[in-house]
């Protein structure tokens, strides 16, 4: 029993020590996150360098664009500080471009918020009312295509009673020429002197007589046939008996009448006997012929109103079709307005933002290169422009001397050339002084030839000091810090916050209580280790940085 008892009590331990390690397992890969808030600030991108202090020479200032001089500030002699505005060139043109720039991003921008924030209410149930609307039209032509189908069946069997009902005319009114044309032949009063005058045509009224009356029992059979057993073939078959029957008939009785203009009148046969059964003829050949006409018809008749009924339905089925695709069309407005933005599209409204800020931004540079600056303090000796003069890329506009006695020269690699501009300030801290005394300074001269050192490409910058300090001496070691960009009040975040993946960048925010990963552009990469965002988050998000175990 003992022994049992320490059995259960071991068992229960083990499955205690799995739940436990468990636990520690779940725990130890459960990522742990810091969180951080977006911030707003200054991002500063700079390139760091040193250089050599030299005695300082003449500054000779020229435009890096053409154009007409408006303006000019200075004249020789004059003291100037490090900023000021020695010269401008025409810019209307330009301000005018640099408006429509702007007007353009803020619609990039507010297109692509507008996407981001999805439809509104409003507007999803506006779609909805679209998609009720396309429905109910789609059930309406449903019932028209099937009121045109109706109305085609109603419409061909209305022709094809007619048609019975001209068949029956006609084989009527043949019925009645038999007759008519039996009464003269058997006559006793023409006995003897029907067609005296032209016996022949008595022989062939006599022939005629027994094929018409034959085709119009053909024609008889084929009308009762169609009564009880009624279809298109046999509708066609008792149009044609009958046309036979009736144009038989038509021909015979016209050999009777032949026969009865032959017939010479005499005391016990008066003309006038003769005239009236010569009548009666007449008309029943007339009732034959209109007869015939109208059988003539019948088919034209049905097949008009086939394609007339055709036309009809095709009409109703076009906008069955046209109301199906509506409908489709609003289901898909109601769809896309429903579902949550799509990264791809995202992209496109970010890329219309990213090329009307770089269209904005490369108009304001030209508009700042229409004004020539002064890179630091110091005394103009020679302005060689005038106003209204066209000024070019070839000479000197302004030439000065520094107020310092000396300037800085650094050798910069070709990597980081292009990041620098005329007028870039710069922190100056010498060895010989320590890091705490700092001076400032501005680019003044970037020399376009290149100077190779042990195989590496260098070009030639030339920093000058903004004020002047008689413990500088030459050959002293500077150590510069050159501002090559500024975003000022800009969204800031860690480096180390950012994820990249396929060229694209990606950070966690924290949404409620989940950790969301989300794209991001970025701008400038600032020496302190944060990087500015330019789309994509916004101050006082939650950043989520997974920390390293």
């Amino acid at each position: 029993m003992n022994r049992k008892l320490i059995i259960i009590g071991l068992i229960i331990l083990l499955f205690i020590d799995i739940g436990l390690a468990y636990q520690a397992y779940q725990k130890s890969h459960t990522p742990v996150y810091d969180l951080i808030s977006v911030k707003k600030g200054d991002a500063v991108e700079q390139v760091s360098v040193t250089g050599t202090v030299e005695p300082s020479s003449k500054i000779d200032l020229q435009f890096t664009t053409s154009g007409r001089v408006v303006d000019i500030k200075v004249k020789t002699g004059d003291k100037v500080s490090a900023g000021q505005v020695l010269v401008s060139l025409d810019t209307s043109d330009l301000s005018y471009q640099a408006q429509a720039a702007r007007a353009n991003l803020e619609i990039a921008q507010a297109r692509l918020n507008q996407f981001l924030a999805g439809a509104s209410a409003q507007d999803i149930a506006a779609t909805n009312i679209l998609v009720i609307n396309a429905r109910k039209s789609l059930d309406d032509a449903r019932v028209s295509l099937s009121d045109a189908q109706q109305n085609a069946d109603n419409a061909l069997e209305s022709a094809f009673l007619n048609a019975q009902t001209t068949i029956d005319s006609a084989l009527l009114t043949a019925q009645n020429a038999l007759i008519a044309n039996n009464d003269v032949l058997t006559s006793s009063k023409l006995a003897g002197a029907l067609s005296g005058g032209n016996p022949q045509f008595l022989r062939d009224a006599r022939d005629l007589e027994p094929i018409a009356r034959a085709n119009f029992n053909s024609a008889e059979l084929a009308s009762d046939n169609l009564k009880s057993n009624f279809s298109e073939s046999n509708l066609k078959i008792a149009i044609e008996t009958s046309k036979l029957a009736v144009s038989s008939t038509y021909d015979a009785l016209g050999k009777t009448y032949d026969s009865l203009v032959a017939t010479i009148s005499s005391f016990s046969l008066p003309q006038a006997d003769i005239d009236f059964y010569k009548e009666s003829i007449s008309r029943s050949r007339a009732n034959l012929n209109s007869s015939l006409s109208s059988l003539g018809l019948l088919s034209q008749n049905i097949a008009s109103q086939k394609t007339i009924n055709q036309a009809n339905i095709n009409l109703a089925q076009a906008k069955v079709t046209q109301a199906e695709g509506q409908l489709e069309s609003a289901l898909a407005q109601l769809a896309l307005k429903e579902a949550s933005p799509r990264n791809v599209d995202i992209e496109l409204y970010r890329a219309q933002v990213r090329q009307a800020l770089a269209n904005l931004e490369q108009i304001q540079n030209q508009i700042n290169q229409k004004s020539l600056l002064a890179p630091i303090d110091g005394i103009v000796t020679d302005v060689l422009v005038e106003r209204g003069e066209l000024a070019g890329l070839s000479g000197p506009v302004v030439s000065m001397n520094s107020l310092s006695s000396f300037e800085i020269e650094s050798d910069i690699a070709e990597s980081e050339i292009a990041k620098l501009n005329l007028g870039n300030p710069v922190k100056i801290t010498f060895d010989a002084f320590g890091e705490e005394e700092i001076w400032e300074g501005k680019v003044v001269k970037i020399d376009p030839a290149q100077t190779v050192v042990q195989g590496v490409v260098y070009y030639k910058a030339t920093i000058g000091l903004s004020s002047n300090d008689e413990r500088i001496k030459s050959g002293m070691t500077a150590n510069l810090d050159i501002e090559t960009k500024r975003s000022k009040d800009t969204l800031l975040i860690p480096a180390r916050a950012i994820k990249e993946t396929d060229g694209k960048k990606f950070v966690n925010i924290l949404s409620g209580q989940e950790v969301k990963e989300i794209e991001i552009e970025t701008g400038i990469r600032d020496y302190q280790g944060e990087v500015e965002v330019v789309l994509g988050l916004k101050e006082g998000d939650r950043l989520a940085i997974e920390k390293k175990k």
